[in-house]
């Protein structure tokens, strides 16, 4: 009885030995089969390398613009030896792509932008291993040259008795004005409209 309790356990013992050997050898084989893998890799001149995160930022020169004036969009990534290109979007319309160069910057001219204020973002696509990013969002504005749609209309008048003039314009603000009379500027004139008092005979 007690040779078959001692045999029992031997057995047991024998049974746990051969499960750990087995499992040590699964693992040994993983661990050599990972090895062999990444070995093989570099024998041909394959290297792994981890991608990095970056930041665009954006700017424009000037910052803001006359009509048909040149505008140039800069946009920087933070790290200098990434490659690739840039595309220039406003909303969905894509103003330009540019390439970076051996500095991480890229940038794109325009003299086309209509009158008005545009909203533009850079965008790196990226190229391994450096992640593409997104800059913030700038606004350009350019402004409308100032255009008189109406002149002041000629008025007669009583002497004595005051006149108003006034005239229409559009562009972009602020506008200042500056009325004359036979070439010479009217003090204190400074707005769309004019009030002469106390008018005496020419």
């Amino acid at each position: 009885m007690v040779y078959k309790i001692m045999s029992n356990n031997l057995k047991n013992i024998t049974g746990l030995l051969s499960v750990r050997i087995k499992r040590d050898r699964l693992f040994i084989m993983r661990t050599c089969r990972v090895f062999f893998i990444v070995q093989f890799l570099f024998s041909f001149g394959m290297t792994i390398e981890a991608q990095m995160v970056t930041t665009t930022s954006l700017l424009s020169t000037p910052a803001t613009s006359c009509l048909n004036q040149p505008v140039t969009l800069t946009a920087t990534i933070d790290e200098p030896a990434a490659t690739g290109n840039v595309l220039f979007l406003e909303g969905t319309t894509v103003l330009g792509i540019s390439p970076l160069n051996a500095s991480g910057i890229a940038t794109l001219t325009l003299s086309d932008l209509a009158a008005g204020e545009h909203i533009i973002v850079a965008e790196y696509e990226g190229a391994a291993p450096y992640d593409g990013s997104t800059s913030v969002e700038i606004i350009h504005i350019v402004n409308t040259p100032p255009v008189i749609i109406t002149q002041p209309s000629p008025q007669i008048v009583f002497s004595g008795c005051s006149a108003t003039f006034s005239v229409m314009t559009e562009g972009t603000e602020p506008l200042v004005y500056q009325w004359s009379r036979n070439g010479v500027n009217i003090v204190n004139s400074n707005s769309s409209t004019l009030t002469i008092n106390n008018i005496t005979a020419a």
